[in-house]
This record gives structure tokens, C-alpha cells and sequence, in this order.
């Protein structure tokens, strides 16, 4: 919002009318500019793992045309919903491999805890207060109360960290897949932020959160 001009609301003519700046209106220009950075790379780094989470699905379905691939990978409207398509194809396709699919499984699992921290960086309007940034107005009560508990500023290298191991890991499964291999070339990765649980228990959360959605919409 750029500065409110004196004769707002006692506009009686078109040329009376202001311009909108074009900048935010912030105590420290610096400091924006370099929120703006780290969340630019955190994004980047997601994307990397998400294009690797592509990678798999492609060599899953090596036998189908690529653009056929494509096409029903961008059927599904959400990051989410598109590693939901993956988990689907890796249970059915690669039980004859097991210690592979769990890498994928467990990967998946990461990466959507890591995908809550990515949102709240990417989706959040952060207010400069004082001497720091804040959520701003229309920010979600979860979202603040975890970047009041972790503020980005501070996990920021984590995640990218957590991120990029994530993608490369993936990258290596996709080929693992692709050679027919029956162990992953890689070892799994020590994430920072994500909790890395099995593959299994995952599974139990999840289930344990629709259950529990479940009972909420029928009470």
C-alpha cells in the first residue's frame, strides 16, 4: 500500500486522483530484500524436489507415452495431490521391491511435513514490526503459531538444506527405479526439520488423521 495521500476520500474529480507507488512501504528496504532471497531459494529448493518426485513417477510409467505422463501428472490441481498420485503408483508397482518403495514412501512423507514450513514461507504476508518481520493481516492461525515457535529467519537454511537432500535423494530412487534396482543406491538422508519416520508409521498417521477427521464431520 503506498502512502495515503491527504485528499483520499474528498476525491470530487478524475484528476484529483493519486497514483499507487510502486513500492512497499517498509522501515528497512534491506531487509525485505533479503526475506525475499532466502524464501526464493527455499523455493527453488522445493521445486528441485518436486521436479525429482516427477522423475520417479516418469520411470514408473516408462512402458506409457511421456506426454501421456505429463498430462495425467498435471490432471491432479496440487503439489499434494500429485505426490498422493506417485504414493498410489509406487504401492502397486513396486511391491516386488520393498526397500526401495519404502525410500520413496518415506521420502514423500518428508516432504510433505517440509511442504507446510514451504507454504507458510510462500503464502504468508510478513509485516515488518519494529525491528522485525511479522505475519501480517489474513495470515492463519497455525501458520503464526508455528512461525512464532520457529520463525523462518531462523530455520530458513535448514529447510533449504532438507530440501535439497530430499531432491537428490529422489533423483537417485527415480534411477533406482529405472535400472530395476532391488536396494536404493542411496542412503536416506538426515533431515533437519522433518521427523524421519518409516515409511509404516507415516502411513499410521495419516490414517490416524482421517479417522479422526472423520469422527469431527460425523459429530
Amino acid at each position: 500500500m503506498g502512502k495515503v495521500h491527504s485528499s483520499v476520500g474528498k476525491v470530487s474529480k478524475p484528476g484529483d486522483r493519486f497514483t499507487a507507488r510502486r513500492r512497499l512501504p517498509l522501515q528497512d528496504p534491506k531487509a525485505i530484500a533479503r526475506h525475499n532471497r532466502r524464501v526464493g531459494e527455499v523455493l527453488h529448493a522445493y521445486n528441485s524436489a518436486h521436479a525429482s518426485v516427477f522423475g520417479v513417477f516418469t520411470f514408473l510409467g516408462m512402458h506409457v507415452d511421456y506426454q501421456h505422463t505429463l498430462d495425467v501428472w498435471h490432471s491432479s490441481g496440487t503439489d499434494k495431490g500429485q505426490r498422493n498420485l506417485l504414493e498410489v503408483a509406487v504401492r502397486h508397482r513396486l511391491k516386488g521391491r520393498k526397500v526401495v518403495q519404502k525410500g520413496i514412501l518415506w521420502a514423500l512423507g518428508a516432504l510433505d511435513e517440509l511442504g507446510t514450513f514451504r507454504n507458510d514461507a510462500v503464502h504468508t504476508n510478513m509485516a515488518w514490526y519494529y525491528d522485525e518481520f511479522v505475519p501480517g493481516i489474513g495470515s492463519k492461525e497455525a501458520t503464526i503459531k508455528r512461525l512464532e515457535q520457529l520463525p523462518f529467519d531462523k530455520h530458513w537454511r535448514a529447510l533449504r538444506g532438507d530440501l535439497i537432500a530430499l531432491a537428490n535423494y529422489l533423483a537417485v530412487l527415480a534411477y533406482d527405479v529405472l535400472g530395476d534396482n532391488k536396494l536404493p543406491s542411496c542412503k536416506r538422508p538426515r533431515l533437519q526439520l522433518a521427523r524421519s519416520r518409516s515409511a509404516e508409521t507415516q502411513t499410521r498417521r495419516r490414517q490416524a488423521k482421517k479417522a479422526a477427521r472423520e469422527r469431527q464431520r460425523q459429530s
